[in-house]
């Protein structure tokens, strides 16, 4: 979840940057300009997390099932070796 929190923000500048040919807004200059752009016209940070609640309601139960069956793959293999 942490390491969504951080990345989150370049994602959503990404994904900005890679649909503007497709809006009828004034296309972004470059990276800078998006962020610059969102925090003004946008309200802050704000924008820079939209889509956080969603990304996390499919991060969550990923990560927690690749732990678990990091665990139980490990565990059968030990098992495999004696």
């Amino acid at each position: 979840l942490l390491a969504a929190i951080v990345t989150h923000p370049a994602d959503v500048v990404k994904t900005r940057m890679m649909t503007q040919a497709a809006s009828t807004q004034i296309p972004y200059t470059s990276t800078l300009n998006c962020m610059v752009t969102m925090f003004r016209n946008e309200g802050g940070l704000a924008p820079f997390y939209s889509g956080f609640v969603q990304r996390s309601l499919y991060i969550v139960p990923l990560w927690t099932l690749q732990f678990a069956m990091n665990g139980a793959i490990c565990k059968y293999w030990e098992k495999q070796k004696t």
